[in-house]
């Protein structure tokens, strides 16, 4: 049974530090960033406006089922 956990050990420790290796082999040029200001722009007034249409149609619908 100790010998079952040392293996757990070795795995565990070997699993939590493979990332640590991995970056540290990495010596090349960063990489490139994309730029979020026109996508992200873009998306929040497709979303205010898609808003904005379900609001007024949920307004309408309630006035006509008021009556």
């Amino acid at each position: 049974m100790k010998q079952f956990n040392t293996l757990k050990f070795v795995f565990l420790l070997g699993a939590l530090l493979s990332p640590v290796f991995a970056m540290a082999w990495w010596h090349g040029p960063p990489p490139p960033t994309a730029p979020l200001d026109g996508g992200l722009s873009l998306l929040l007034a497709a979303g205010v406006g898609y808003g904005a249409k379900k609001y007024v149609s949920a307004v309408k619908k309630n006035k006509t089922t008021e009556k």
